[in-house]
């Protein structure tokens, strides 16, 4: 909706135009979307009418090129109204700079397209115009026709009488069950409440190649209890404050709007045609807080509410196709707690996801934080006879170079792969040395069994 145009709503003390306030926020768009107040910010247009976006290359991120301003630069103006301007002045402008901490929008002239360089520039980015091809219209592919129908009808038959289809683990290789063909997935992390509206579409254009997303998605004693009770009690399992955590069985303990939103996310991302791993980000559960907050490493009563969890989410979405797994604990967060521990309950959750859809993967990792150097035979999971279960995906985390992944400045003209010198590569260490080595960054498969 424009910018001031008529708007009408059933929110009392609504505005009566259409306008984009200061509070309204992307990770509220659900609610603040219904305000009049908000109706014309950009995360607020429906998708139907979406033809364009606008993509940036991260925080402090800009174009190399001096830019040739089209007009003075706009002052006290947020990023949405930035864009506004830029779309007014279409197609003399394609691109702008735009610093966050001043406010300050600077409309670039007769740029077209993603920036050939990035340099560093502390609190401003550049964000350049992607365009979204629309549907066709044509007459000949209308699929209103009732041949169209027919066929859809045909197909929707067909895939209700075949299993959903999944990631499919054997000895090391990833099957795409539908196919048959090995898989190797690749793609982006997405946290739930930022997955934007236009998240799908921008993937499409910038990583066309990219056929996964880590949904992280299932938060569950994610926020902290605070002080403990004055009389000596343990603290809730549930905090107030924990929107997703309640304390009814009958719905697995996780708040149907929970599920409900996890659900509309992500079918969005496998109606793009995208495998999704369903990542649970459960920080106090994990163990950050112990052992003044309890873990399910620990309380027995908090791991089995956790396995009721995991059973029930695998129950809801057991129909949903695309499912590449589920990475049932993000991450182990106890560093002091046994290994062999951590294996025993993440075997006592996969069995009964597995109870539920034995032919979805379950993610697990090394404690603590999924550190590579704890990924040994102690994590291997077994069943009741000691065999190795089957279906599992065992990940770890692998952030090297640091200052690559974090876009520090010292890495400007590397790329990944790649070679670096060990001083960026791992720095810290290279003082421990008398000589300067370079190592190869690159790729390695994820261990599975």
């Amino acid at each position: 909706m424009d910018d001031g145009s008529a708007c009408t709503s059933n929110i009392p003390k609504d505005a009566k135009v259409a306008g984009c306030a200061s509070w309204c926020a992307i990770n509220e768009a659900y609610s603040h979307c219904q305000y009049c107040k908000c109706a014309s910010c950009g995360f607020c247009t429906p998708e139907d009418e979406i033809d364009h976006v606008y993509a940036s290359a991260g925080g402090s991120m800009v174009d190399c090129d001096e830019p040739l301003a089209l007009s003075e630069p706009l002052r006290g103006v947020n990023l949405d109204r930035c864009k506004a301007e830029c779309d007014d002045a279409f197609p003399a402008c394609q691109a702008f700079d735009y610093a966050g901490r001043q406010q300050l929008c600077t409309l670039r002239a007769g740029e077209v397209g993603e920036p050939l360089e990035f340099c560093s520039a502390a609190g401003s980015s550049t964000f350049w115009r992607v365009d979204i091809p629309g549907a066709s219209t044509d007459d000949a592919v209308d699929m209103s026709s009732n041949a169209a129908d027919a066929e859809a009808e045909a197909e929707a038959e067909m895939a209700a009488a075949r299993p959903p289809r999944r990631i499919e683990v054997r000895a090391r290789a990833l099957i795409d069950s539908e196919s048959g063909e090995e898989v190797t997935l690749h793609g982006v992390n997405v946290f739930l409440d930022y997955l934007r509206f236009d998240d799908v579409a921008l993937l499409k254009q910038l990583l066309p190649t990219a056929n996964m997303v880590r949904l992280v998605g299932v938060f569950w004693n994610d926020v902290s209890p605070g002080p403990p009770p004055d009389d000596g009690s343990p603290p809730p399992v549930c905090p107030p404050a924990d929107p997703c955590c309640v304390d009814d069985a009958a719905v697995g303990y996780f708040a149907p709007k929970c599920l409900a939103d996890l659900r509309r996310a992500i079918t969005r991302l496998t109606d793009a045609g995208l495998w999704v791993i369903v990542a649970a980000k459960a920080r106090f559960a994990a163990g950050e807080g112990w052992p003044q907050i309890p873990d399910v490493f620990h309380d027995d009563a908090l791991s089995r509410r956790y396995e009721a969890l995991w059973r029930h989410l695998a129950r809801a979405l057991v129909a949903q196709p695309n499912i590449a797994g589920y990475e049932v604990l993000s991450e182990p967060r106890n560093k002091v707690v046994d290994q062999n521990t951590v294996r025993r309950f993440y075997e006592r959750v996969c069995a009964g996801v597995h109870t539920v859809d034995a032919r979805v993967p379950c993610v697990v990792g090394p404690s603590p934080y999924y550190k590579i150097w704890n990924l040994n035979e102690t994590m291997v999971l077994r069943t009741p006879s000691r065999a190795p279960m089957a279906n599992i995906v065992y990940t770890f985390d692998f952030y090297d170079p640091w200052d690559y992944i974090t876009n520090d400045p010292s890495t400007l003209g590397y790329g990944y792969p790649d070679d670096y010198p060990c001083s960026i590569a791992f720095r810290g260490w290279v003082r421990l040395f008398r000589f300067l080595f370079w190592v190869t960054v690159k790729p390695h498969p994820p261990s599975t069994q």
